[in-house]
């Protein structure tokens, strides 16, 4: 092109998209399609489009603070483009750069350039190779299956990404290469997606659009002739497999190297922590909850705990536990379906499991809650019923859904169950709940959290919630803590009235179910401090009992619905 490469813009081509938040969404560039005017005498002389773009953003270990992720079209699998006519636009759908977090500010390189055909094969494939096999130069998402390869791809890094710049600068600076047009873009986020258009500045006079592949880029309806590159940039909540990131699992691997060794392991941390931080496939949030798993799965040491841990394994078995959904969110998921009772979710789980122990329809002399029907008795289903703004009728006569309802509304909710560090103390506290009541569950709870006896109140607060994620730190331990309060509890009940006595291996049979149920949900977590054995025992004999009174209080000022499933 006389003159040297033309300056290219990013102008808008089609319908914007939807915003791209940083720290939040994930940022990319597709390929769409590509216009390279055929050369030379009688316009005979055929072209291949090169593409080459880089994505500049903040890594605490790049040069100056910063570092570039690169991709290159085509790649290596890719034919050779067929020319038709005098020019021609050739579609495409393949993904240009890297898939990233948005970060405020990210800079974009871009550079359309050309290679005669029977150049193509000398030098574009060479490149395309091998950034297309790099580990650290195209995706970084990418997977790269086992322990090994990761330690074999993490220690050939800094290599690889040297002979990947070192083959695109040949490639760049050779003589078979002919620049079209190139552009530098810093984009402040946030900004909306959509189509966008590379093309020479003296087309961004009037009105741009992207009609497809049959009429390609036109200005004011006319085609555009001069070279072009229609991009769609793309935003994505889509969250990548975080246990197979390259730069994470380097981390990981220096990590678990300096705990085997028993030296460095908070340096090593601190450099996680950084990684983390700072890796362009994860989001803030989702670096934070991986430094906290891996903060938990050490904190153990720390206090002395799992002497004998020796090598951590690769980083999903070490963090399994950790790094689950929490509960809050499980049960934000389920509500976001239907009733909590009724879809999948730690609550139903916990319902499900509890509600075992409770029977049918009794009415027991020895027990004061009166006739209870699948553990609600008939004081707390005429509550339900006044809230609900309905007649009260006899607890035989109780639904399913009634039932799902007042557990969740009236035991779940009100025992911050969803606010448990793990699905094993939810499902604890709620069994409590249903047995003693909300309030009493709590109390438990801060007792063995270890809050001073002051400060065990039944209320959860901030303060509460700050001692519960620590205690949980040894899940196992809290767990079994957690359960020995109970006992201890029941055995008071019986000392205090010993016609409760026939109830006792009953309620002893329900703490060791409990407990088989929470040791199976901890069955990834540490191993844990000694702890005070339980005295769990009994004759094998279940004892339906009643459920505590309902708390029904957060809700007694909601509108009632209009009709109650049957």
């Amino acid at each position: 092109m006389a003159g040297g490469p033309d300056k290219f813009v990013m102008v808008p081509v089609g319908a914007r998209g939807v915003a791209i938040t940083p720290d939040e969404d994930y940022f990319s560039v597709k390929l769409v399609a590509i216009h390279v005017p055929a050369t030379g005498l009688l316009g005979m002389s055929k072209n291949a489009p090169v593409v080459w773009t880089a994505i500049t953003y903040f890594a605490f270990d790049g040069e100056n603070g910063r570092k570039q992720l690169l991709g290159l079209f085509p790649l290596p699998n890719d034919e050779r483009p067929q020319a038709e006519g005098n020019y021609r636009v050739t579609g495409h759908n393949v993904q240009l750069t890297p898939r990233i977090v948005a970060q405020p500010e990210l800079t974009l390189n871009f550079t359309l350039a050309s290679m005669r055909e029977k150049d193509f094969l000398a030098g574009i494939l060479k490149t395309a190779s091998e950034i297309a096999t790099s580990p650290v130069a195209t995706f970084v998402s990418q997977i790269i299956p086992g322990a090994t390869a990761v330690a074999n791809a993490v220690d050939g890094a800094a290599k690889a990404a040297d002979s990947v710049r070192s083959s695109l600068d040949e490639l760049l600076d050779g003589s078979k290469l002919k620049t079209l047009g190139w552009d530098q873009t810093t984009l402040k986020l946030p900004a909306e997606a959509g189509m966008f258009a590379y093309v020479g500045g003296q087309h961004t006079k009037g009105a741009l659009k992207y009609e497809g592949l049959e009429h390609g880029l036109t200005l004011n309806g006319e085609s555009v002739k001069s070279p072009y590159v229609v991009v769609e940039v793309l935003s994505e909540k889509r969250r990548p497999d975080w246990m197979t990131l390259p730069d994470i699992a380097q981390a990981w691997t220096r990590l678990r190297e300096a705990r085997i060794k028993r030296a460095g392991v908070d340096d090593a941390f601190e450099t996680f922590r950084l990684t983390a931080l700072t890796s362009p496939d994860l989001t803030r949030a989702d670096a934070d909850k991986l430094i906290e798993g891996v903060r938990l799965k050490f904190a153990l040491e720390n206090k002395g705990a799992e002497s004998g841990m020796g090598d951590p394994g690769d980083l999903a078995e070490a963090l399994s536990f950790f790094m689950g959904d929490s509960v809050k969110a499980m049960e934000s998921a389920a509500i976001a379906v239907g009733d909590p009772w009724r879809e999948e979710g730690p609550f139903l789980r916990a319902y499900t499991s509890s509600l075992g122990h409770e029977g049918g329809y009794v009415d027991h002399p020895n027990d004061r809650g009166g006739p209870t029907n699948k553990g609600v008795t008939q004081k707390t289903y005429d509550a339900f019923r006044r809230i609900k703004k309905l007649p009260e009728q006899h607890v035989k006569d109780i639904t399913e859904a009634e039932i799902g309802e007042i557990y969740h509304n009236g035991y779940w909710r009100p025992a911050k169950c969803a606010l448990m560090p793990n699905e094993a103390m939810a499902s604890l506290v709620f069994d409590a709940a249903i047995n003693h009541g909300p309030n009493r569950a709590l109390r438990l709870l801060q007792q063995a959290a270890r809050l001073a006896a002051r400060d065990c109140d039944g209320k959860w607060g901030p303060q509460t919630a700050a001692a519960v994620t620590k205690a949980a730190q040894d899940a196992v331990g809290f767990a079994d803590d957690y359960l020995l309060g109970r006992e201890r509890f029941y055995r008071w009940i019986v000392h205090d009235d010993p016609d409760q006595g026939v109830f006792l291996n009953g309620w002893m049979n329900r703490l060791a179910g409990q407990r088989a149920i929470a040791m199976a949900l901890l069955s990834g977590a540490p191993k844990g401090l000694d702890t005070e054995s339980g005295l769990i025992d009994g004759d094998g004999a279940d004892v339906f009992t009643h459920a505590a009174d309902a708390d029904f209080s957060e809700f007694a000022d909601e509108r009632p619905k209009a009709t109650v499933a049957q």
